[in-house]
């Protein structure tokens, strides 16, 4: 989960290929990759790998004895609230998801295309709306699901075997920002990207606050810009509470890891 063990990253493009709109098989996703020789020994570097957390979801599913899918939506998501999300692979209502977009150069959106089956396991497969996104960061703010150690590891830096700074800890970019009092307070951060799609996500359980900007489109960084500047504006002790602005019912969308 710190992205220091060496498996090599199986979603490398930036787009996608043809081959990964045909379904897979988990298995297989692991027999190509996971079984090739690492980039570096664990601990010695940090680099971000999805391959990573597929692993770590079939080991959620050798330890429970239940689907990923089941043991995430039964065991992490309904303790916390949230109660309307959906996986890549098994779609609840599709017509509510968003539309992701991409295009070439200056040229016009397109749609973009979709993964096949389980290409997205356990790395990118969650389709949530900022509501649900927001009801996740509250429990980490308010350390409601994991243990008290559990949360102090995933905050934490880790370092590499000899002594240097990844700033990233266990799914989560790890720093200190300054608030308006002068003093540090902890930043957790992670953005995304996937296929048609930008997001990022902050949280400063200090200030028990959150950003969380979700786009639907991908040839953009204006996800990351306005992210930056709306945790800037927590952070300086100026907000103000804001009256609700009416909505239709929120879409659904990726909740995506970057590719770096």
């Amino acid at each position: 989960m710190s992205h220091t063990s060496g498996y090599r990253d199986y979603f490398l493009q930036e787009y996608i290929p043809a081959r990964m709109q045909r379904p897979t098989s988990v298995d297989a996703i692991l027999k190509t990759w996971a079984e090739r020789p690492l980039d570096f020994p664990p601990g010695q570097e940090w680099q971000y790998s999805g391959t990573n957390y597929v692993i770590a979801g079939r080991i959620v599913e050798k330890v429970t004895g239940e689907s990923y899918e089941k043991f995430l939506a039964d065991d992490v998501l309904r303790p916390i609230g949230i109660t309307d999300e959906t996986f890549a692979d098994h779609p609840s209502q599709p017509e509510r998801n968003a539309l992701g977009y991409y295009r070439f150069a200056l040229g016009p959106p397109r749609l973009a295309p979709l993964t096949g089956g389980n290409w997205l396991f356990a790395m990118a497969d969650l389709e949530m709306t900022a509501k649900d996104v927001a009801l996740w960061d509250i429990s980490v703010m308010n350390q409601s699901l994991l243990s008290a150690a559990s949360y102090r590891a995933i905050s934490s830096e880790i370092m590499t075997t000899d002594g240097r700074s990844t700033g990233y800890g266990l799914g989560f970019f790890v720093r200190n920002v300054a608030g308006i009092d002068g003093k540090p307070h902890l930043l957790l951060h992670h953005p995304g990207e996937i296929s048609g799609f930008r997001s990022h996500n902050f949280v400063l359980p200090d200030l028990k606050a959150a950003v969380v900007i979700l786009t639907n489109a991908e040839y953009s960084n204006t996800t990351s810009e306005l992210a930056e500047g709306c945790r800037a504006w927590l952070a300086s002790g100026r907000r103000k509470p804001m009256a609700p602005i009416p909505r239709s019912r929120p879409r659904r969308q990726p909740i995506c890891q970057p590719r770096t």
